[in-house]
């Protein structure tokens, strides 16, 4: 099973994704990046989703876990 993970940025800040694959009791991370700085959510949500159709990423044809952290999103841009 593969999860992948965003981080959502502030407004001046990077948004940070990881992958990881979950095996038997363990998680091995096979990536981790990050977006450009100032990236708009827009841009970030169509990354994730071309992620989420990856058939690298899919196990069994199950689409991975897709987890977001949105503790300390800030406001959306409204010219983005």
């Amino acid at each position: 099973m593969f999860i992948i993970s965003c981080d959502l940025a502030k407004t001046c800040d990077y948004s940070a994704i990881s992958v990881l694959e979950k095996m038997d009791s363990l998680y091995h991370l096979r990536a981790l990046q990050r977006m450009p700085k100032m990236t708009p959510y827009t841009v970030t949500a169509e990354h994730l989703r071309g992620m989420v159709a990856e058939p690298s990423l899919q196990c069994d044809n199950h689409l991975p876990v897709v987890v977001i952290d949105g503790t300390g999103v800030g406001a959306a841009d409204p010219h983005g």
